[in-house]
């Protein structure tokens, strides 16, 4: 199977995150016997749903009819509406974290979770630079 990478970083200050997911997606692919065929790395926040590197990557896997592999579901985004419309989206996705063949319906819950998960850390940064300022 041929596989198109996708990794996401939210800083550029996060500068091992690209490593570590790089090891545990290349263990994926080599464990299933598979073929990286590209690599699309991103420093962008989850919460902005308009990552052209993504869609990029989107677009490669489409186009070559490899799978799209990332992560987590989090590396998608924290928002449930733009992790679902890739979900909704003609492309092969699997998710390292995730087990293969796992129904849509998990999927569309974790991303949910993955969402809750956002919004619970945008206020616990908020809370703590209150804090900070104060």
């Amino acid at each position: 199977m041929n596989y198109t990478l996708y990794l996401r970083r939210s800083t550029t200050n996060q500068n091992l995150s690209f490593e570590a997911q790089l090891t545990v997606l290349t263990a994926y692919v080599t464990a299933r016997s598979g073929t990286v065929v590209a690599t699309f790395e991103e420093s962008e926040s989850g919460k902005n749903d308009a990552r052209p590197v993504l869609a990029d990557a989107i677009a490669h896997a489409k186009k070559t009819k490899s799978t799209l592999l990332v992560k987590s579901i989090c590396r998608l985004g924290w928002s449930l509406a733009k992790v679902c419309s890739i979900l909704d989206d003609d492309l092969n996705l699997e998710i390292s974290d995730i087990p293969t063949g796992c129904p849509k319906m998990m999927l569309q819950m974790m991303a949910m979770m993955a969402d809750h998960e956002g919004k619970m850390i945008s206020t616990r940064t908020k809370d703590a630079l209150q804090v900070l300022k104060a």
